[in-house]
């Protein structure tokens, strides 16, 4: 059995405040969170695996790595690979990385996220994936 419930047409202002209040008070210590991927992330040094079966010619499309640490590519199966960056992301200015070169410096730190466009080589095959650094406090 369905019993009707009415509520008043009208709030008093005191109601409508103190709820106005209490949800305000609810979101306010979340608001200013950083977002859980953020909070969540763990900032180390990265592995890329260089695939040339994947449709970008590493395994993982978009690589997200924080200032003062490190990249590396590695070969699955063996592939020719030559990394190549328009504008290098590394401490130490690295632009071309090539299977067989001692892995880069680390990442330069940046003052926001930044995106660097890379080119990755593989097996003569050219792809163009992306690798983020995460930037800004």
């Amino acid at each position: 059995m369905k019993v009707p419930v009415s509520l008043p047409p009208r709030l008093s202002p005191l109601a409508g405040m103190a709820l106005a209040a209490l949800l305000g008070v609810s979101i306010w210590p979340t608001a200013c969170e950083k977002p859980a991927l953020l909070k969540d992330y763990k900032c180390k040094d990265r592995d890329i695996d260089v695939n040339a079966n994947a449709s970008t010619g590493v395994e993982q499309d978009t690589v997200v790595v924080c200032g003062n640490h490190k990249l590396k590519w590695k070969e699955k199966n063996k592939e020719d690979w030559e990394v190549e960056f328009a504008i290098s992301p590394f401490q130490q200015g690295e632009k071309k990385i090539k299977k067989g070169d001692p892995p880069p410096s680390a990442v330069a730190p940046q003052g926001s996220d930044t995106a660097f466009k890379y080119s990755i080589t593989v097996d003569h095959q050219k792809h163009d994936p992306q690798i983020i650094i995460m930037g800004g406090s």
